[in-house]
């Protein structure tokens, strides 16, 4: 029986950063992983998703700028894609995260673990002892109850980013941030998509006004939009899929199934450890990422929110925590990120979330054109796209800001650090911006909303 400071059950980001911390401090720790070390997000998801969308992106960036237009000729490869990708997630193998962390004297346990409680934790059946346990379990995909799919061979966002040859036709189940970065970069590279998307529209956490701007993108890239229409049942005859989705009836030779993600939390015992689950089977935990005595849990299988940003920054506030210094989470400015041509990104509340929530809200649109930026990217008017800031009319404050635009990930961070300091939408307008760029855009909607 080996005896440790802290165990960490999961090696995905949010395990990492705890353990890895963990151990930086002194502590004798173990990480425990059934797969590769690194999660999800480094094999099947964040990683090669975007590098597939990358590598389709500059050819079509390409015909979209004079001088660089005439230099076209061909199609996009998907196999050199293909190729790239599996290179940059290391052909799948985990040894530069596990080199990270025997790098800071982490012990790793190769196995499945199951609690007997809060400080014994058994793998593969071998019984190893703690002082404190981190749940990094992360999540899987969810699979809707619709009739006759789960007898079909169906694809999840692992099969989908691991493939190596395009199939010539795909529907999509779910129009979220996977489902849309799926259709656009397979249309892309020549597949014929559908997407079905139950809510009025694709991306639904999102500002309508935002996400209408993908829309628009996936349609001009010829993909088929289905928005306000629920897939009742799927079929497979050995070769093909069979869709019936209201009154309509699609078939496609590959079908992927991207309707979020379910908290991994079945299996562990957790129980025996005190620890609760909510309705949806994810552990509750309080600003400490504490979800019982001396057991933490950080990532997707809290329910929080399931991006790999919050599982590290939990994974630190749970090392914190048992470091005994005082760290507390708050999650109102999460950057949530889409990489399809325009991005869309947003961080906090959206005008009808913040009404929801008691707000006097005042909202403000406006499009990119009236930057001049957009005009530099591409011809025929420029980068299409547009912004919209949320405004406690009562305070002042900031509370709420979105974006689709070229890039807009890389600068969503400005919006997120003005509602993370509790700042007004004045402070921003206040701001000098760079000339000429995108985020100029956020000047203008505060200025608009100073003065409504």
């Amino acid at each position: 029986m080996a005896s440790f400071d802290a165990i960490v059950i999961g090696a995905g980001p949010g395990g990492e950063v705890a353990a890895g911390k963990l151990a930086e401090a002194g502590q004798r720790v173990a990480i425990v992983e059934r797969e590769r070390v690194g999660g999800e997000c480094a094999y099947w998801a964040c990683i090669p998703s975007k590098v597939l969308l990358r590598s389709a992106q500059p050819s079509f960036d390409a015909r979209r700028v004079p001088g660089s237009r005439a230099a076209m000729t061909g199609a996009s490869a998907f196999a050199e894609a293909a190729a790239w990708r599996t290179d940059v997630v290391d052909n799948y193998s985990d040894s530069e995260h596990l080199g990270w962390l025997l790098d800071r004297g982490v012990q790793i346990i190769r196995g499945a673990a199951q609690l007997q409680d809060a400080r014994h934790v058994f793998v593969d059946g071998v019984a190893h002892t703690c002082e404190h346990l981190v749940i990094a379990t992360g999540s899987v995909p969810s699979q809707p109850p619709i009739e006759g799919l789960a007898d079909t061979p169906f694809w999840t966002n692992r099969q989908a980013t691991s493939l190596t040859s395009l199939p010539d036709s795909i529907a999509i189940l779910g129009g979220g941030a996977v489902g849309v970065e799926l259709a656009q970069v397979y249309a892309r590279y020549g597949s014929r998509v559908d997407i079905f998307e139950r809510a009025p529209h694709l991306l639904a956490e999102e500002d309508p006004e935002i996400a209408h701007c993908v829309e628009e993108s996936l349609q001009s890239d010829g993909v088929n939009v289905h928005c306000g229409v629920s897939v009742t049942a799927v079929s497979h005859d050995g070769h093909a899929f069979a869709l019936v989705a209201g009154d309509q009836q699609r078939s496609a030779e590959q079908l992927i199934v991207a309707a979020g993600r379910t908290a991994n939390s079945a299996g562990l015992n957790l129980q025996s450890a005190g620890v609760t689950l909510d309705k949806r089977g994810a552990i509750i935990i309080d600003a400490a990422c504490k979800a019982a005595e001396s057991v933490y849990a950080v990532g997707d299988v809290t329910g929080v929110a399931m991006f790999t940003h919050v599982a590290k920054y939990q994974g630190s506030i749970a090392a914190q925590s048992i470091l005994g210094k005082p760290a507390r989470a708050r999650y109102d400015a999460v950057p949530h990120c889409t990489f399809t041509d325009p991005e869309i990104a947003s961080a906090g509340m959206t005008e009808h979330q913040a009404r929801e929530a008691g707000i006097q809200a005042r909202a403000v649109v406006v499009e990119l054109s009236e930057v001049a930026r957009p005009i530099t990217y591409y011809d025929a008017g420029g980068a299409k796209g547009r912004a919209t800031l949320v405004m406690d009319a009562a305070t002042g404050q900031l509370v709420g800001g979105a974006l689709a635009a070229p890039n807009a990930s890389e600068y969503i961070g400005l919006i997120a650090t003005v509602i993370h300091l509790g700042a007004r939408v004045g402070d921003l307008s206040e701001l000098i911006l760079p000339f000429p760029t995108f985020s100029e855009i956020f000047h203008v909607a505060a200025e608009r909303l100073c003065s409504a």
